[in-house]
């Protein structure tokens, strides 16, 4: 490439995509066992392990650029001179790029606030059905007690 810019690094195949993809797929697989393990539903928004939500938290807003050659620089003058090269395009690009990313940004919050009111409903909804459970067992009692063998 011209100018010494390497675009293998950002090229699907490539060890930084394979990384990026595997830790999406991490996620993902590691949320596919949560929703899918029985009574997943019944444990309440922090689920077993108490930190989905952290994890949402933490996942659900993009950094639009990512350090390049930070905290250290890499080694030897291509490498130091495709660093250079990336963030004058990065720069260049700003004005196409930050757009999109908080396009997602927007998106992500808005799912993750309807993955919070859908909780906040669920559990509102499993307490409603606790307490109607309660009454049925209270309104089923005396009538129990009234055909009981001995009582009057």
């Amino acid at each position: 490439m011209p100018g010494g810019m390497e675009m293998s690094d950002t090229l699907p195949g490539t060890p930084q995509a394979d990384s990026a993809t595997g830790d999406a797929q991490r996620v993902l697989e590691e949320l596919t066992t949560l929703l899918n393990r029985p009574g997943a539903a019944l444990e309440g928004p922090l689920g077993a392990d108490g930190d989905v939500w952290a994890r949402l938290e933490e996942h659900h807003w993009v950094n639009p650029h990512l350090p390049i050659g930070w905290p250290v620089m890499p080694r030897g003058l291509l490498p130091k001179l495709s660093a250079y090269a990336k963030k004058i395009v990065r720069v260049a690009l700003r004005w196409y790029i930050n757009p999109l990313v908080a396009q997602q940004n927007d998106y992500n919050e808005a799912v993750a606030d309807a993955f919070r009111t859908m909780c906040q409903e669920i559990s509102r909804l499993e307490n409603k059905v606790f307490d109607l459970e309660a009454k049925l067992e209270r309104a089923e009692k005396p009538a129990d007690d009234d055909h009981a063998p001995g009582s009057a």
